[in-house]
C-alpha cells in the first residue's frame, strides 16, 4: 500500500480509516500481467466509493490518487458535497442537504487532504497535477485516476476522459520513458480489484494519433475484466438521479466542474479569500 500522512490526521479519518479497512479487508488485488518494479498510472472505474476506498485501503504498491480538487477545500468542498454527493438539484426539499454540507464537507476535506491525492482541476490548474503527477511517478509512485465521464460504454464502465493521456508524452520527455496505461475494475461483489493487460504511450506517434487507441483499449479492457468476473451487478459511476438534475452536463463534464466552482465563489468567495490571508 502506498505512503500515508501518519502525522496530524483528522479525527474524523481515525474513525473512518479502520473502517474502511473492516469493509474491504477482503478484496484482493489481481493482475493479468505482473507490473513489475517500473511505475505506471492505472486508470479504474470508479464504483462510487467503492473505487477509491478499495483501491487506498488495498492497492499493494505505492501511489498517489487523482482527486477533484473542490472536494480538498473546506469552503469549495461545500459546493461539490451538495452537488456530487447529495445531488441537490434532484431534490425537492434542498435547505437539508446544503445544511447537512456546510456541517460534513470540511471534515471531508480535511481527510481527503492527509491522503496521498493529487489535486485535479477543470481550468488552468489543470498543468499543476500533470507536472505533480510527473514527479510523483519519478520518484517511483503510481498515479491512479478515475477517469469515467457520465457516458455510458458499456454495462461496467462509462466512457473514459482522456485527458491523463498528456501524462505519457510529459514523462516520456522527462525520462525517455514510455508510460504503461493499465485498466482496473473493482468490484466489492466479488472482492477483486482486478488489473487488465496495459498498454503503453508511444512516442513514435503524435499524441492525438494514438489517443482513441488506447482509451478504446482501457475501456473494452476494463469491460473484458468485468464480465471475465462471477456475474454481478455493476456500480455505476453517476446515479439517476445525477442524470435527471444535471442531465446537459452528460456532454460537458468540464462544465459540471465549473459549476460547482463558480457556486462556491459566489455562495462562499468571501470566507474562501480569508482562509488563504
Amino acid at each position: 500500500m502506498g505512503a500515508r500522512r501518519n502525522q496530524n490526521k483528522p479525527f474524523i479519518t481515525k474513525i473512518l480509516w479502520p473502517m474502511a479497512v473492516h469493509r474491504y479487508r477482503h478484496m484482493q488485488v489481481i493482475y493479468d500481467v505482473d507490473p513489475g518494479e517500473e511505475p505506471a498510472v492505472f486508470i479504474s472505474n470508479h464504483a462510487k466509493i467503492d473505487g477509491p476506498a478499495g483501491i487506498t485501503t488495498r492497492f499493494n504498491r505505492p501511489h498517489y490518487c487523482w482527486t477533484i480538487g473542490a472536494s480538498l477545500e473546506k469552503v469549495s468542498a461545500r459546493s461539490y458535497m451538495f452537488h456530487d454527493v447529495f445531488l441537490g438539484n434532484s431534490r425537492a426539499i434542498k435547505w437539508p442537504f446544503r445544511a447537512l454540507s456546510r456541517v460534513l464537507a470540511p471534515h471531508m476535506a480535511a481527510m481527503l487532504s492527509h491522503e496521498n491525492v493529487i489535486a485535479v482541476y477543470h481550468d488552468s490548474r489543470s498543468f499543476s497535477a500533470f507536472r505533480e503527477s510527473v514527479e510523483k511517478l519519478q520518484a517511483g509512485n503510481d498515479i491512479v485516476i478515475f477517469g469515467e465521464s457520465p457516458k455510458p460504454y458499456s454495462d461496467y464502465i462509462n466512457e473514459l476522459q482522456d485527458g491523463f493521456l498528456l501524462l505519457g508524452p510529459q514523462y516520456y520527455k522527462k525520462t525517455g520513458k514510455c508510460i504503461r496505461f493499465f485498466p482496473v475494475y473493482v468490484c466489492r461483489k466479488n472482492n477483486e480489484i482486478h488489473v487488465g493487460k496495459p498498454i503503453s504511450y508511444d512516442p513514435g506517434l503524435s499524441l492525438s494519433a494514438q489517443r482513441e487507441t488506447i482509451r478504446t483499449h482501457l475501456e473494452s479492457e476494463i469491460t473484458r475484466v468485468a464480465q471475465s468476473m462471477k456475474p454481478h451487478k455493476p456500480i455505476h459511476f453517476m446515479d439517476k438521479r445525477w442524470y435527471k438534475a444535471y442531465g446537459q452536463y452528460e456532454n460537458d463534464f468540464s462544465g459540471y466542474w465549473r459549476m460547482i466552482d463558480e457556486e462556491a465563489k459566489k455562495r462562499f468567495g468571501s470566507k474562501k479569500r480569508s482562509e488563504h490571508e
